[in-house]
């Protein structure tokens, strides 16, 4: 059957089950089940979030459901990523799609009709009996679907006549193709440059084939901020971009972005510029309010001994409040805020610290810090636990920190320094312990140049 292949919508990691007290573990029914049956009838499968970190999702994810032969649909804690990606299928092909499901679940009225496999959790753990019998469900139902034995599974095909199908020649099926394999290349390449020079040429190279840079735009804009290339990723966004990619939210961030890092004042004047222009039009974001945040904390640090220090620390602040107050998710926006509040030092600033210190620790737990290979949530665990004053906790963070293989670029490193010295001159001029500063950037002189 290797003249199919299969791929796979469902949430990825450890997600809350809606309205229960107890996280699912997807990882485990894909590898436990649903990889499996693949594998058993040998046919080639791939996940979303295996291929979604260097790309435009949305193109990757788009041109899996409209060309993959069979696409297996997890609808599980109802996610609605999963079903905005069964609305695309539905309306692609008439067939061979595949819906799976928790018994927990309720599928919402639209889909009840359409049949499902479903499968049994217990308390969002799939067992090793109920992961078999799903993997047998499915290896039927596969195979049921490549003999033609399920005809109609899509409702927009079973109820509106002549609904239209998405065709693709074979002419278009092999440039998909191509570029699948381009990208597994290209994005080795990326991920194995060591001089932004080598950067460079990669990129040349994407030009000589027309490569498109969707497909590997996250990888690309990393690998500029990997080198602290700031002139490079603007230079890459204003010229060789197209005016889809550079209107992205996520491009327009990060080019504001680059102009914030560049440093002087009129480039964090630009930056500034930038971000609000992105809050007008595209709206509130906890990302873009703490980009704000970030740009206004660098020119109260840049003008510290003057008149300006005050007024964009308070600007500052500001930024970093709404966009914690959008979404107390962000840990990032609510950490910085937590650390400023201290800086100015008010009987009010730091009632409002002592406030989102609880939030913060709770996003924390959520997240299962203590397991995270995710350098920026353990750096934020790091900062708290100064801020709360509980240093054992944090000498246990840090060890924790000091097993990451490898350790991020220097940038991230810096912006983690800035704020640990921030806190430490606060802490200083209260005759508090610094020495978690010193052992901080002891493990990192110790691990990387900064």
């Amino acid at each position: 059957m290797t003249n199919y292949n299969i791929f796979v919508a469902m949430p990825f990691g450890t997600k809350k089950a809606n309205n229960k007290r107890y996280f699912i573990d997807f990882d485990a029914i894909y590898n436990k089940a649903i990889k499996p049956a693949a594998d058993e009838l040998r046919i080639p499968i791939i996940r979303a979030d295996e291929e979604n970190d260097s790309g435009i999702i949305h193109t990757l994810m788009i041109e899996r459901l409209v060309c993959t032969d069979i696409v297996i649909v997890d609808i599980t804690n109802e996610n609605p990523n999963v079903y905005y990606e069964l609305g695309i299928r539905h309306c692609a092909r008439p067939c061979t799609t595949i819906l799976i499901y928790d018994k927990s679940t309720r599928p919402p009225f639209d889909i009840q009709p359409l049949r499902a496999i479903p499968y049994e959790l217990e308390k969002g753990v799939i067992s090793d009996s109920s992961a078999e019998a799903l993997k047998n469900n499915l290896v039927n139902r596969i195979k049921g679907v490549i003999n033609s034995e399920y005809k109609c599974d899509s409702l927009p095909f079973a109820l509106i006549d002549d609904f239209p199908k998405t065709e693709l020649d074979e002419t278009k099926l092999q440039i998909y193709q191509e570029h699948q394999k381009q990208r597994t290349n290209f994005l080795g390449q990326l991920r194995n440059a060591k001089t932004i020079d080598e950067l460079i040429g990669i990129i040349s190279e994407m030009d000589s084939k027309d490569f498109p840079y969707q497909y590997l735009i996250f990888e690309l804009i990393k690998s500029f901020k990997s080198f602290e290339a700031w002139d490079d990723l603007i230079h890459f966004i204003d010229n060789k971009l197209n005016s889809a990619l550079k209107n992205l939210l996520y491009v327009k961030q990060q080019k504001a972005l680059a102009y914030n890092k560049k440093g002087d004042f009129s480039d964090i004047q630009t930056s500034i510029v930038l971000l609000q222009e992105i809050l007008r039009e595209h709206g509130d974001s906890s990302e873009t309010y703490g980009l704000i945040g970030s740009a206004y904390k660098k020119l109260a640090i840049l003008d510290k001994t003057s008149v300006g220090f005050k007024p964009n620390l308070e600007r500052a602040i500001l930024n970093y409040r709404e966009g914690f107050k959008f979404d107390t998710r962000d840990y990032y926006t609510g950490i910085n805020l937590a650390t400023l509040l201290l800086v100015k030092g008010s009987e009010d600033s730091l009632a409002e610290m002592n406030e989102i210190i609880p939030i913060l620790k709770y996003n924390l737990e959520l997240n299962d810090y203590s397991i995270s290979a995710d350098y920026w949530l353990l750096a934020t665990a790091y900062e708290l636990y100064i801020l709360s004053k509980n240093y054992d906790k944090a000498k246990e963070v840090l060890g924790w920190i000091s097993t990451l293989q490898p350790l991020p670029d220097k940038w991230t490193l810096k912006s983690t320094l800035k704020n640990l010295n921030l806190i430490k001159e606060t802490y200083q001029k209260e005759g508090l312990p610094t020495g978690w500063y010193e052992n901080f950037v002891s493990l990192l002189n110790n691990k990387k140049e900064i």
